[in-house]
């Protein structure tokens, strides 16, 4: 995730963006070791420990203690000309297994396929594998071509400049310190470089130990500024660089959750929502599944809301030890009418459809004593003490603080630790209790199934995912902006007042995939169409065809059926879903569903949104699962009918976002009428910009 703690991060998107959205300069990618290391390639360091270890074990000449020193100190182009000298046979070969083609991975798939649709693409690149020319269609244009690139700098060109070579041409390649010294005694490539700097913005992709070396070496023999011209020119990385030009902007990323840099492609994301005035997510072409071996056939619901009136959101009053008001604190999603445009209950539709398409389904501790309300004490302690129904506790929960009850600006996203009167954080028997009582007389009831419950619960990591860092984050990326109308001038740590649900309700949602990433849980139910946000934020691609269709023709011949209404008028049916469960059509059925389920696994987030599946089950599979059931529902009750009622559309997500954005602009209009803010005055959320061209505008639709 982009690390939306850091401000420098902050302003260097926004001067990327208006640099891609004016359209003044070609944007260059320059694509460094690191992007090829998603695709499985050695980085320097490792490279160089391969050939070491291959040399000492088959080159009887070799000088094993100069090679050992110039590894120990990182003088890597000096120790591949050591082993070139060796034995320039054996260097050859190393080099040929090392960096020759390999099968594409998920990451990898997710960084071409971002890189595809920034479209016309302008690459330069220092790695020698050729795994992008074989998988972009662009002007392949070799290091003794290098001029060409200054023909190709039009709108509608595109090229990938191979400016160290490539594998398939050995002589080409740049690896020792002769070849750089080679390199760098061409005038001519050293103008050219200079030139592209000067005339295009350079995005650093994938920067390396090696692309660093490579850089200061550029630089001097050019000098920093003539090499880089005024720019501007960004460094994607994790940490902050000393000495780097003025014209370099650093975008960092966070290694959170994922160690293997895969946030940094968000970047490329961002250029192409801005060029092409994207869609919020989009479909990668080929996307490569995940390995189903590591996922369990489960889902996750992240909210169980029965019938009835809901309290979605709460407001602390924070005091404090220095004298000053007290903070204001927000938790909860904080939902009213206006943004749910369809007020029927869910929550018996999602457990159906969970009990039908899946072997287990997890929720949030804290909903378990509402699916008691839901499906009754029996049956509740039949699917938890069956494994079938499982929980995640959360010992923290999302807030949204700011510095005042009266403040409007100002606003950051934090977490809380859910407490007793004494101040102790709850404990899972704590919260387990606060849900359910005893009636008297059966205690011993009611301490076997806390048994129960514990026994089903785990418990999430919050030392793992830490949720406001990656919420920050996601607000960085102007699809989540567009979405929550949230204005671009808003740093993410200082929002205003009327975005504090939406924001909310991103932090929520953001946990929930970091749950089912935690957990290998391949498919989840976001509720109130927050699944839009996690296609905008983890770059999940949107799935086509959905779980809750296929269990719905299962259990009535009919897709878009209102499973809950049809299950709470014969709760019945759920005992004879739980015998379908066992037989052999169920388990084909849960069996297929897992197997298609659109995971993306190179994506921030590897959960299928709402159990979006790639496409149809079989025909064959969701017929004899449907004649299945249907038989034990007839045969325990040959006098119904199954009459379903049509489901209305679930796939509202857009209309939802509108309401959302509807509601905070009902907000600020209120509080620029109360206090007399008018189009051309500062906007209220403190950014500095005006009215009418802040919050004003990101809200307008």
């Amino acid at each position: 995730m982009l690390n939306g703690d850091d401000k420098k991060t902050f302003y260097a998107l926004r001067i990327l963006r208006d640099v891609v959205d004016k359209k003044e300069r070609p944007i260059i990618i320059w694509i460094g070791a690191g992007a090829s290391r998603w695709c499985g390639y050695p980085t320097w360091k490792e490279t160089a420990q391969q050939f070491l270890k291959n040399f000492r074990r088959y080159e009887h000449s070799f000088d094993k203690h100069k090679a050992e020193t110039l590894f120990r100190e990182e003088k890597f182009p000096e120790l591949f000309e050591l082993l070139k000298c060796t034995s320039p046979q054996r260097y050859n070969r190393e080099m040929v297994s090392t960096f020759g083609a390999r099968t594409t991975t998920p990451v990898y798939a997710r960084f071409l396929n971002e890189v595809k649709a920034i479209s016309p693409v302008k690459i330069i690149t220092t790695n020698i594998d050729e795994t992008l020319e074989h998988n972009l269609t662009a002007n392949s244009v070799q290091r003794s071509d290098l001029e060409q690139c200054l023909n190709l700098l039009g709108p509608d060109q595109t090229f990938i400049a191979k400016i160290h070579g490539s594998i398939s041409s050995l002589e080409s390649i740049i690896f020792t310190s002769p070849e750089y010294s080679e390199l760098l005694a061409n005038p001519g490539y050293l103008k050219t470089l200079q030139f592209l700097f000067a005339q295009a913005t350079v995005v650093f992709v994938g920067y390396s130990l090696r692309d660093k070396y490579v850089l200061d070496l550029f630089a001097g023999a050019c000098g920093f500024k003539p090499l880089f011209g005024d720019g501007p020119h960004f460094l994607v990385c994790t940490d902050e660089f000393q000495d780097l030009p003025e014209s370099v902007q650093t975008i960092r990323y966070t290694l959170d959750p994922y160690a293997d840099h895969r946030s940094a492609i968000t970047v490329l994301d961002i250029i192409r929502v801005v060029r092409n005035g994207g869609h919020v997510w989009f479909s990668p072409e080929n996307e490569s599944p995940a390995q189903m071996q590591e996922l369990k056939s489960s889902y996750y619901i992240s909210d169980i809301v029965p019938p009835g009136v809901w309290a979605t959101t709460m407001s602390l009053e924070l005091s404090r030890s220095d004298g000053l008001p007290p903070r204001d604190a927000i938790l909860g999603q904080g939902f009213d009418d206006s943004e749910l445009p369809d007020k029927t209950p869910v929550a018996m539709h999602d457990i159906t459809v969970g009990l039908i398409s899946f072997d287990q389904i997890y929720m949030p501790l804290g909903c378990a004593g509402r699916l008691h309300q839901l499906i009754g004490p029996s049956l509740f302690s039949d699917l938890v003490n069956s494994n079938i129904v499982c929980f995640v506790y959360f010992e923290r929960e999302p807030m949204v603080m700011f510095r005042s009850i009266d403040d409007v600006q100002g606003g950051d996203i934090g977490e809380v630790h859910v407490s007793t009167e004494g101040g102790r954080p709850l404990t899972i028997d704590d919260q387990m209790r606060s849900m359910f009582r005893a009636i008297p007389g059966h205690e011993t009831e009611i301490e076997q199934l806390f048994v129960s419950i514990r026994a089903a619960t785990i418990t999430f990591d919050h030392t793992r995912f830490h949720i406001p860092s990656l919420t920050r984050g996601a607000l960085l990326h102007p699809s989540v902006q567009r979405l929550l109308g949230l204005s671009d001038a808003v740093v993410p740590s200082s929002f205003p007042r009327w975005t504090r649900f939406p924001v909310l309700r991103l932090a929520h949602t953001i946990q929930s995939g970091c749950a089912c990433q935690s957990f290998a849980i391949p498919a989840t139910k976001i509720s109130f169409g927050s699944e839009i946000l996690v296609g905008a934020a983890f770059a999940v691609s949107a799935a086509r065809d959905w779980a809750d269709t296929v269990s719905s023709y299962v259990l009535t011949s009919r897709f878009n059926t209102d499973l809950g209404h049809y299950i709470q008028s014969n709760l019945k049916v759920l005992e004879t879903i739980l015998k379908f469960r066992d037989t052999q059509e169920g388990f084909n059925l849960r069996k297929e569903i897992l197997a298609e389920l659109a995971t993306n696994s190179g994506g921030d987030f590897v959960a299928s949104v709402n159990a979006g599946l790639k496409r149809f089950l079989p025909t064959q599979v969701m017929e004899a699962a449907h004649d299945q059931l249907s038989s034990l529902l007839f045969k325990n009750q040959p006098e119904s009918a199954v009459i379903p009622a049509v489901w209305t559309n679930t796939r509202n997500s857009d209309l939802i976002a509108k309401l959302w954005r509807k509601r905070c602009r009902k907000e600020l209009e209120d509080y620029c009428r109360k206090w007399g803010f008018r189009d051309a005055s500062a906007c209220p959320c403190g950014s500095g910009e005006k009215l009418r061209l802040c919050c004003a505008l990101a809200l307008r639709n």
